[in-house]
């Protein structure tokens, strides 16, 4: 694991130099410079959009503008909450607060905007932040006229949103998602192709860093409360921690079903994981317990995902276990379209 994640950082730290590399710039008296810069995130539903990946794309702007003039960011997503958030930034609670790009429109009274960013977004900060904004300012143009901001134009304006339709039309890519190399990084853990992985946080949050579900999952693994708390995630919206921490949970649930399938079932493994991931462990384990009282339990994905109507069929006497209730037609859709998704990504992005 050691070297899984100096492999990461090896990686991240590749990509940000590669990717986010401008002109040096004087950042004598920057009142960001040498501390914690304290920002949010409230693009909301502009960000509905799978084409424009607008929270990751600032993010990554956001860290970049840290490291350049020696500070570190502190970066909170706050979706729908933009009045308490700008009565934070006025009160100096909040150093910078990105808002979507609204042409024509005046910044907040007791705000001062920066240069929109490709028309997407602006940078808030303070009235009376004018030496903060200056340098912000510089900075963002700076960027725009680097030879590298096309390269950030495409991995996160034009972002992958419809895999099925690429492959319909024979187009591929160099890349699949902003975060490529932090799918390579971690799927070998899983001994999975990094493409399974990324087909996986496709299906979960179609890239975006700040996706949130009704059950309170966030970021690019659609990350659970709890699921974070046991494995240290604290960071939401980082890619690295969240991917990280999704892949300690499949590699968990590896453990479990490995157990319960014959050695060398890798294909139906993969299956009973996915599965997992998206309806819990406990649920299929029930469900592989509700199999063998029927005596229908064969050690394959096929047994579990036709349960429902082979347990209308049996005319075995068994503890009832209400079917409905665990939505396993659901779940074999949500298996079908992440295979789905990987077989369009390896042919997308060979």
């Amino acid at each position: 694991m050691i070297l899984i994640l100096l492999a990461a950082a090896a990686v991240i730290s590749l990509f940000f130099s590669h990717i986010l590399h401008y002109p040096e710039h004087d950042w004598e008296g920057n009142p960001f410079a040498g501390r914690e810069i304290r920002c949010a995130l409230n693009i909301g539903r502009f960000d509905d959009s799978t084409r424009i990946l607008i929270t990751g794309y600032n993010y990554a702007l956001l860290k970049e503008f840290a490291h350049q003039i020696g500070s570190t960011a502190t970066i909170l997503p706050a979706r729908d909450r933009s009045a308490n958030l700008l009565d934070s930034l006025r009160a100096g609670a909040l150093d910078i607060l990105v808002l979507p790009c609204k042409r024509g429109l005046p910044a907040p009274e007791g705000t001062l905007a920066s240069i929109p960013i490709d028309s997407l977004s602006v940078w808030l900060v303070g009235k009376d932040d004018l030496h903060g904004l200056r340098d912000i300012n510089a900075w963002l143009k700076s960027y725009a006229k680097s030879p590298l901001h096309a390269k950030m134009e495409r991995t996160y304006i034009q972002a992958l949103y419809d895999p099925f339709q690429l492959v319909e039309t024979g187009r591929t890519r160099k890349e699949l998602s902003p975060y490529d190399s932090l799918y390579k990084a971690y799927a070998p853990s899983l001994g999975w192709d990094w493409r399974m992985l990324a087909a996986l946080s496709f299906k979960e949050s179609k890239f975006r860093l700040d996706a949130h579900s009704h059950m309170n999952a966030f970021g690019l693994m659609q990350v659970g409360e709890s699921t974070a708390a046991k494995y240290g995630l604290e960071d939401q919206l980082e890619p690295e921690g969240n991917i990280r921490t999704g892949v300690k949970y499949l590699s968990f649930l590896q453990g479990v079903f490995a157990k319960r399938l014959p050695e060398g079932a890798s294909s139906d493994l993969t299956k009973f994981v996915l599965a997992a991931y998206n309806g819990g462990e406990g649920r299929l384990l029930d469900c592989i317990d509700f199999a063998k009282q029927l005596n229908v339990y064969d050690s394959t994905w096929a047994c579990l995902q036709n349960l429902p109507e082979i347990a209308q069929m049996s005319h075995v006497q068994t503890d009832s276990l209400d079917l409905r209730k665990y939505n396993l037609s659901q779940i074999a859709g949500y298996v079908g379209d992440v295979l789905d998704t990987y077989a369009a990504f390896r042919t997308i992005c060979p």
